[in-house]
């Protein structure tokens, strides 16, 4: 009668640890959940800081919405998708034009680029930026750079370092964005760094 009393004792405690075990992995999990919550919330106040008080008021929850979405469907989290869109506000593009393709975009040129999404957005942004009579979208803009480095030996990482050098000088003598990529990926498929392709845009 003891021994089947150890038994029941011991097989008692295990089944107490292993609910016990169970409700700490559901505790972690839960906590774990809530801190991403709290992250993604704590983001999209610093994207409402960055808006005017009617766009909060007018787009503040649509553009919750679509960061939650683009955490829904895509590879980037709900988190990251709001800081995408924060730095594409931050760079001049507009709520609506965010809205309606610009954040997608975005992840679309971080994808293709295997960039970090706000990374992504700031090569857009700054390709909006600097060539500003060309009237372009950002999927217009991430469509130029993908297509430009998937032609080359570059890659997007590489044009991003590339337009940051040759943005202003290449938007000053009247090239065009679709011109200054293609002559981007032209100079790296031969071998030339940046620094020789500013002199020869600015020539």
């Amino acid at each position: 009668m003891q021994d089947v009393g150890g038994k029941m004792q011991s097989a008692g405690s295990e089944i107490t640890q292993s609910f016990g075990m169970a409700f700490l992995a559901v505790g972690a999990g839960l906590g774990l959940t809530a801190k991403k919550a709290m992250d993604f919330e704590s983001q999209m106040s610093s994207v409402k800081s960055v808006m005017s008080p009617d766009e909060v008021n007018e787009f503040g929850a649509s553009l919750t919405d679509l960061a939650k979405k683009m955490g829904a469907e895509t590879k980037f989290s709900s988190l990251e998708a709001a800081q995408g869109i924060e730095e594409l506000i931050k760079a001049g593009v507009t709520v609506t034009d965010i809205i309606n393709g610009g954040l997608d975009g975005a992840l679309s040129l971080a994808v293709a680029g295997e960039l970090e999404l706000a990374d992504a957005a700031e090569v857009a942004s700054t390709a909006l930026n600097a060539f500003k009579k060309d009237n372009l979208s950002v999927m217009q803009a991430a469509d130029l750079l993908a297509g430009a480095a998937n032609a080359s030996a570059t890659s997007v990482s590489e044009m991003k370092f590339g337009l940051s050098m040759v943005s202003a000088v290449a938007s000053g003598v009247g090239l065009s964005f679709k011109d200054t990529t293609t002559a981007l990926a032209s100079f790296a498929q031969n071998g030339l760094t940046f620094s020789p392709v500013v002199r020869k845009l600015a020539a």
